[in-house]
This record gives structure tokens, sequence and C-alpha cells, in this order.
């Protein structure tokens, strides 16, 4: 049977269904495992993991990039030490440091 276009129909139950000849038991247990509370707990777990990660890397490019408009080239050694630093609140503290530091020495100082 087909329905014209290049590929056979699916068959039909009686009740006008498409899905008759699906394995109901076997789609439910294979769906239990992709749904499985430990499986869903790890993927949002490692989704969170990764969303901070990528939080803290956007703080700690604001602040490079505050002191870049500020006062110019970054060292390294600074950026290398505002690159370790991933507690947020002090990314955020840094970042208004950034803005209001006179220089970067004065900014060093609140490392």
């Amino acid at each position: 049977m087909s329905h014209g276009l290049g590929c056979p129909a699916r068959p039909k139950s009686q009740d006008g269904r498409v899905d008759a000849d699906v394995d109901k038991a076997a789609f439910n247990r294979k769906a239990k495992i992709v749904i499985h509370p430990e499986i869903q707990n790890t993927a949002m777990t490692l989704a969170q993991q990764y969303r901070q990660e990528g939080q803290i890397l956007a703080r700690q490019l604001a602040v490079i990039e505050a002191l870049e408009i500020r006062f110019g080239q970054v060292p390294e050694g600074l950026r290398e030490e505002i690159s370790r630093i991933a507690e947020p609140p002090r990314l955020s503290a840094l970042l208004r440091a950034a803005i209001k530091a006179a220089s970067p020495e004065e900014f060093s100082r609140s490392l």
C-alpha cells in the first residue's frame, strides 16, 4: 500500500491510528530508560554545570574587556589572575572595580 509519495503508507488500526504496528511495550521500556530520573538528573546537572561555567567565563571576559576599554592592553599576568577567579559575586565586584579604578594598579589592589 502506498500514499503516492514514494514510500509505503503506514498501516492503520481499525480505529484509524497510524501506530498500529508499534510494539508499545518495547517503546515504553525504551522511553523509561530515556526519562529515567537518574539520567535526567545527570543531564540536568551537566547542563547546569556548563551554563555556570559559561556565565563565569563571560564575567571574566567582561572584567578584562572593561580593563581594556579603560586602560588599553591588559598584562597577561593580570588576565591569568582574573581567569582563576570563579565566584560570580567576586567577578561582579571586580567588574565594578575595573570600571571605577583610576589605574590598573588600583584595580590590582582589588584582587
